[in-house]
């Protein structure tokens, strides 16, 4: 068991993997940030790119960084025109912080709740 687990993060943590799950962050943010494109729809839309990788683990790594820069990328369109796409998006609005302050506020405490159940 805990050497597949170890073959996981070592496949995980290579250089191409990672290269391409900041490449899918990037991607995810630029797209999700676009009013009316939600997550899975970049996902869907990526999946033709995907496919040419020809690795799995790296296809399914470039989806998942996708999938998360489009909720973060959606986190910052509803913020800036105050009118949330999505229903867990509403909280984001009602941060009072002037500024782009509240975008910065708002991705923190993004990131801190999906870390926290990762470290659980």
């Amino acid at each position: 068991m805990w050497d597949q687990m170890l073959l996981g993060i070592q496949t995980a943590f290579t250089l191409q993997n990672m290269f391409f799950a900041a490449l899918g962050c990037f991607i995810g943010t630029i797209i999700g940030m676009l009013p009316g494109l939600g997550p899975m729809s970049v996902v869907a839309i990526m999946i033709p790119v995907s496919i040419q990788i020809g690795d799995p683990s790296t296809t399914l790594i470039l989806l998942a960084g996708v999938y998360y820069g489009a909720i973060f990328g959606g986190s910052t369109s509803s913020i800036l025109i105050n009118a949330p796409g999505e229903l867990r998006l509403h909280l984001g609005l009602r941060i009072p912080i002037p500024g782009g302050w509240s975008i910065f506020v708002y991705r923190q405490l993004s990131f801190l709740s999906r870390l926290s159940p990762s470290l659980l």
